[in-house]
């Protein structure tokens, strides 16, 4: 219990990004400190009526269990072999149940220990981080900001999108693959060399909400930053907030919203602490094999092969104009976090969603997120992460589509950035700054579209997030009540080099533009080589070893007997299948007898889908991925077979590898 407690005290973002509010915070506390002594003690109490020898068996079990769980937690980041590590643990609990079997003081020690749940239970909500969310909600009131107020705003922060996804190798917009931002660009100001200034969401959004730089002692809520955009604005202009994974908006200005039901909320928070838990207290070797905690804030175990519900951003979006169109009349501030193009990269550029593997099932990054060293994996990632940046593109499109057929697109002040970038190295962290990183993690889209501005200009003025606050106060000609780091984005003064902050990294890291102009070049040269000459997100469904084997019928191709086994993750996924509602675009699957590097072919109903090769996942486990079409599944059941693929092109052939 209190490993967890201290994690989650330490980590009160964890609650905030997934809209844990006080209730959830207070009933999973309560629920974790009296469940389980109630538990054995109804256990320990029920036994004693059938029989007082087996319920003090039962009892001293209970208390060997304990004590080996402390002692796996203990040695839970020793270099010690797994069976060490959990032989020690057992032999620790032994003893401890021994030792209270015969021992006064053992028994005298456990009863002192007694209270320990209820003091432990105190601490997190009395003085961790947590305290300021189960604590009387701090009455927030709205700036008193001078200015006019004859223009809507609209501020849009997109998550995990580097400015080089939509960028060509030449350094223009990529209109061609993504329209939205390429009409953005045409009527509004783009500054190509912004940056961001964290690698991290609750720390990157309040540096852009706030103007100031980051502070990791805070968490992303109004109490922690009671002077931001919102309570700006908040004096003078109605609010149309959708925040995502963050809570900057007080809830005096913004109503409370929550897109699960308290029992949905509570299951799913149950579900992702359960499997924290095992990551605190099981060897690392077993932990590997485990869902990441650390590549999101929730959602740690999603379902395989599972149908989909619609995406959360679909349904912000639609409030989010809803309340445009409720204020058309009267001038607003309107905020929306978009969680794409952020992992995990399962929805196409149509919104149609991926009924296959999660990110997690795909093991293609460590636990501290670095990338294997496997220069086509990485290209595959790119390849899923340009298709869902072509979803972020489509609900941009629908806002500015929205806001012309109202009318007041024109007239409004608009800011479109992201949080953060990625990064697609091999062996190198996605997110975490480094210098082979940096200018992909750290340089975003930073777009401005001033009141009535209808012509599109390119600035190269080194703006920071920090910029965004004072740039919208500047536009509508409010004057700013509190102090910012930033300055507006048309004063920016040049600079040599860019600080971020990086928590994996320890604190604040320092690169020169050079090296970020660097990295960036490389991912648009990256992203370039995928779409080819012609430049078509359509490309990305050909990546692998033989693209000119896709369509192929693989009984024409087929030799010799079945070499090696395969497994497909989550194979419920291409079964049963409505094309109106089921969009499969990838295959994983499990090798056994298949030597890493080998090229083989994916066949979706007898001909030829996809090609890829077999790689060591970070588990040590073989396996293979593929994007495939999704217009090569068909209604029903469809079948999945993997091949070897066997000499040149003038003379190929596909060894069929057995299902296992």
């Amino acid at each position: 219990m209190q490993p967890l407690l201290d994690l989650l005290g330490r980590n009160a973002e964890f609650f905030v990004a997934r809209g844990n509010g006080r209730a959830d915070i207070l009933i999973f506390s309560l629920a974790l400190a009296l469940l389980p002594p109630l538990i054995l003690w109804a256990a320990v109490s029920l036994t004693g009526l059938l029989s007082r020898r087996v319920a003090a068996t039962l009892y001293l079990l209970m208390v060997g269990v304990l004590a080996a769980a402390i002692m796996l937690g203990l040695l839970n980041e020793s270099q010690l072999p797994t069976g060490a590590q959990i032989a020690l643990g057992l032999s620790v609990g032994c003893a401890a149940a021994l030792a209270y079997r015969l021992t006064v003081g053992a028994r005298s020690l456990l009863s002192v220990l007694i209270p320990a749940p209820a003091v432990f239970l105190a601490f997190f909500l009395l003085f961790s981080d947590v305290a300021e969310l189960v604590g009387p909600t701090p009455d927030i009131e709205g700036l008193a900001a001078s200015g006019e107020r004859d223009a809507p705003v609209l501020v849009i922060v997109f998550d995990e999108l580097p400015v080089a996804t939509l960028m060509t190798a030449s350094g223009e917009i990529d209109a061609r693959n993504y329209p939205n931002f390429g009409r953005l660009a045409d009527t509004s100001t783009w500054y190509p060399e912004a940056t961001a200034l964290a690698d991290q969401t609750d720390e990157a959004i309040p540096a852009i909400l706030t103007g100031l730089e980051p502070d990791a002692a805070s968490n992303p809520t109004s109490g922690d930053y009671p002077r931001n955009l919102f309570t700006l604005f908040a004096g003078s202009y109605p609010l149309n907030v959708w925040e995502s994974a963050t809570r900057l908006c007080p809830p005096s200005l913004c109503e409370e919203r929550s897109e699960d039901p308290l029992g949905t909320r509570l299951q799913t928070l149950a579900a992702d602490l359960k499997l924290v838990s095992e990551h605190l207290l099981l060897p690392k070797s077993i932990t590997a094999e485990l869902a990441p905690i650390n590549q999101a804030f929730f959602g740690f175990q999603g379902a395989i092969g599972t149908r989909r519900t619609r995406d959360p951003d679909e349904e912000r979006l639609d409030s989010l104009l809803e309340g445009f169109r409720r204020t058309k009349s009267d001038p607003s501030l309107n905020f929306i976090h978009f969680d794409v193009p952020h992992i995990p990269w399962h929805i196409l550029p149509d919104g149609r969603r991926c009924q296959s593997q999660t990110w997690e099932s795909l093991k293609w990054t460590d636990p501290d997120s670095v990338w294997i060293d496997d220069d086509e994996i990485v290209r595959q990632g790119l390849g899923l992460h340009l298709l869902q940046a072509g979803y972020a593109d489509k609900l941009l499109g629908q806002v500015i589509d929205s806001l012309e057929r109202q009318g007041v697109w024109d007239d409004a002040a608009v800011v479109v950035v992201s949080d953060h970038g990625a990064a697609f190295v091999p062996a190198e962290p996605r997110r975490s700054l480094s210098e082979a990183n940096a200018g992909a993690t750290m340089r975003v889209p930073f777009f401005v579209k001033a009141p009535g501005q209808k012509a599109g200009e390119i600035s190269g003025r080194q703006v920071r997030a920090v910029d965004v606050v004072p740039t919208i106060a500047e536009l509508v000609g409010l004057d700013l009540p509190f102090e910012v780091d930033g300055v507006p984005a048309d004063t920016v003064e040049p600079s040599a080099e860019v600080s971020a902050y990086s928590e994996a990294q320890g604190g604040y890291q320092t690169f020169d533009r050079s090296q970020l102009e660097a990295a960036r070049a490389r991912l648009t040269g990256l992203k370039q080589e995928i779409l080819g000459p012609e430049g078509s997100l359509k490309r990305v469904f050909e990546l692998g070893p033989r693209p000119d084997l896709i369509g192929a019928d693989v009984r024409g191709l087929a030799f010799g007997g079945r070499q090696g086994s395969f497994q497909l993750v989550g194979p419920d996924a291409y079964a049963d299948l409505d094309p109106r509602q089921d969009s499969p675009c990838q295959v994983v699957a499990e090798l056994s007898g298949v030597e890493e590097g080998a090229p083989l072919a994916v066949s979706v109903n007898g001909r030829v889908a996809a090609t890829s090769h077999a790689y060591t996942a970070t588990t040590g486990a073989r396996q293979t991925f593929a994007v495939v079409d999704p217009q090569l599944f068909r209604k029903g059941d469809n079948e999945i077979e993997l091949w070897r693929i066997a000499g040149g092109k003038a003379d190929t052939q596909l060894g069929p590898i057995a299902a296992g």
